[in-house]
């Protein structure tokens, strides 16, 4: 192998790196599907953040027209030195020797790798360009929001002021702090303009740029989610005062302890939403809201068991049976001071379902009729002993079925049940039992009565006790 000079080795370097660094820019933008996507997503999210309306279709226009330019190679313009030595080369034939055609060839061929390299540096140069053209962009873009955040800042201290919520303003502070720190970043110089000569040096200068950049970024999207708190937390203050000031709200406060004791802990949220966020402000004032809401019905409802208070006492029933709504009474009285609503209407429906019981006479006949069972047996496994009951149902004066309250002796249960077993004696039962044998019907079927304005069952006939026990399943 002879002898390589540097000259020769420096050359055929400088001609491998520019092709490695061109092989480099293709690969980067082989995906343009891809590439038009990513841009287009960008540039949405821009346009969102200003507050901009912009049609999808213009941004798929622009973006499908600026790469379809951006991609089309533009034959450089040849300078005239190359037009002349060209003319002279494609003529050669004519003044020269053969030996002095190749001797020239050979110097335009190092002419036209010079002009190769020169090409793809100015490639380099201009996509350098475009970077410092890109970051320069997103640099007013950041200016332009730090700007407007800074007036909506001022604003809201003002009004914060009026509103007498010091906590506002702490994280309005926090906020401008991190606007004077963004402004800082921004302050970094990207190069206007990008040559061959200083693209080395503009390079670095935009990386750092760059980076600057994303770092304001991120303060400036901190400080506008700072604002955006402050906006909430204006809005739940306000709402929470607009609940102490209604009319009804001294009342309820009062009658119903949970109702002062949420809205306080709404007004110690406030008072932490500088270290503990806007989060538990949003959720302690709907709490609020919701229980303050509750003690409104809850009211409504008080109203409601005074009126059937009212209702029964007009009954003017015995004492043993008043004293059957009395518990019904504390129980609704319960609910409604711990705000449960929903017990309380479903203790207002039973002390109505009562009431309207109460004031109804009715008769107490047992099942005769074909096809239905009139009695039932029980025998109990343990004891191997047996009860026996009559199965009776109850009818109004217009003979209309009416639902009794009946407590199961088996179970426990309470229920207002139209047809409930009646214990009676064994003889009892056995004579009921013949009787619907000979015609398929008790007709010996009246074992009692209730009268109006009472809640007491009289039963006849001697076949129940004093104190008679039901069953409600058979």
């Amino acid at each position: 192998m002879g002898t390589v000079t540097l000259s020769e080795q420096m050359g055929a370097m400088a001609l491998i790196d520019e092709l490695r660094h061109s092989k480099h820019e293709v690969q980067k933008h082989l995906d343009l599907p891809a590439r038009r996507i990513a841009v287009a997503e960008r540039i949405r999210s821009y346009y969102k953040d200003q507050n901009l309306e912009v049609e999808d279709s213009f941004v798929e226009q622009g973006v499908r027209q600026y790469f379809a330019s951006r991609l089309t190679f533009e034959t450089p313009q040849i300078g005239p030195v190359s037009k002349l030595l060209s003319g002279v080369y494609i003529s050669r034939s004519r003044w020269i020797k053969p030996f002095a055609g190749i001797a020239f060839a050979t110097v335009v061929a190092g002419l036209g790798a010079f002009q190769v390299s020169q090409y793809f540096a100015h490639a380099r140069t201009a996509a350098a360009q475009s970077q410092s053209d890109e970051a320069r962009g997103q640099e007013q873009t950041l200016k332009s929001q730090l700007a407007q955040l800074l007036k909506r800042i001022t604003t809201l201290n003002d009004e914060l002021v009026q509103e007498n919520l010091s906590t506002g303003r702490t994280i309005l502070g926090v906020a401008s702090d991190r606007l004077a720190d963004a402004a800082e970043h921004l302050n970094t110089p990207i190069p206007a303009t990008v040559t061959d000569q200083s693209r080395s040096a503009d390079l670095h200068l935009i990386s750092e740029a760059v980076s600057q950049l994303q770092s304001a970024a991120m303060l400036i999207k901190s400080a506008d989610q700072s604002v955006s708190d402050v906006v909430q937390l204006m809005s739940a203050d306000m709402k929470l005062k607009a609940l102490e000031s209604s009319a009804a709200f001294p009342t309820l406060s009062k009658q119903y302890r949970p109702v002062a004791a949420f809205v306080a802990h709404a007004h110690r949220t406030i008072e932490e939403a500088d270290t503990k966020g806007i989060g538990p402000v949003l959720n302690a004032v709907a709490a609020a809201q919701a229980v303050v809401q509750k003690a409104s019905g809850a009211s409504e409802m008080t109203s409601q068991l005074l009126a059937a208070k009212n209702a029964v006492n007009a009954l003017k029933l015995n004492a043993g049976d008043a004293r059957q709504f009395e518990a019904l009474y504390t129980v609704v009285e319960g609910r409604l001071n711990d705000l449960d609503n929903q017990g309380a209407a479903q203790g207002l429906e039973s002390i109505n379902n009562l009431r309207a019981y109460a004031a109804t006479a009715v008769n107490l006949d047992v099942i005769s009729r074909a096809g239905q069972k009139s009695m039932v047996e029980r025998t109990y496994d343990a004891s191997r002993g047996k009860t026996w009951y009559l199965l009776t149902e109850a009818t109004d004066a217009a003979g209309n079925a009416v639902a009794v309250p009946v407590t199961s002796a088996e179970t426990g249960v309470k229920a207002f049940a139209k047809v409930f077993g009646v214990r009676v004696s064994h003889a009892a039962y056995q004579a009921a039992y013949k009787d619907k044998l000979e015609d398929g019907r008790v007709d010996d079927h009246v074992i009692g009565h209730k009268d109006a304005n009472s809640l007491t069952l009289n039963f006849t006939g001697g076949r129940v006790t004093a104190n008679p026990e039901f069953i409600l399943e058979w």
